[in-house]
């Protein structure tokens, strides 16, 4: 959705600019670019970018040439509406796999406490062994490390 918007803006960039006759310091393209330069739009974050198209739309709707507005008005609400309803979405997706992830997480460390407690009784019962997962790796090891050399 973003690069929906990205090409909007671009497109607008452009006919602001022609509206200008092609300079920069002349209106619209002042009125529009003036503290913000376009370049520098793409780099701002979604939540950045719809308050820039809701801005348009604001001057738009102040701009006494109708031939943007007219032109442009719609779009720009439209965009930067679907853009929002995007983040938005995104965000309650975002929001709503969090505690999953959290109890996943909570169910693993319980599961690795668990284990621990267990090898640690298994080394009270039997005091002499290692009890754990270095002397089974070298037991598979030595039976994988003879069926490669075979």
């Amino acid at each position: 959705m973003s690069a929906r918007w990205d090409r909007h803006d671009s497109a607008f960039r452009r006919a602001v600019l022609d509206a200008a006759g092609g300079k920069r310091g002349e209106e619209p393209y002042a009125t529009f670019f003036g503290k913000a330069p376009p370049s520098t739009v793409n780099a701002y974050g979604i939540e950045r970018e719809v308050e820039i198209g809701r801005g348009y739309v604001a001057l738009l709707a102040s701009e006494v040439g109708a031939g943007l507005r007219t032109a442009w008005s719609a779009g720009w609400a439209t965009i930067n509406d679907a853009l929002a309803a995007a983040s938005r979405a995104k965000k309650d997706a975002v929001l709503a796999e969090a505690p999953h992830d959290a109890a996943e997480t909570l169910y693993i460390d319980d599961i690795n406490k668990e284990l621990d407690r267990l090898e640690g009784d298994l080394l009270k019962i039997f005091p002499g062994e290692r009890v754990g997962h270095e002397r089974w790796r070298a037991s598979r090891n030595a039976g994988r490390d003879a069926t490669v050399s075979t």
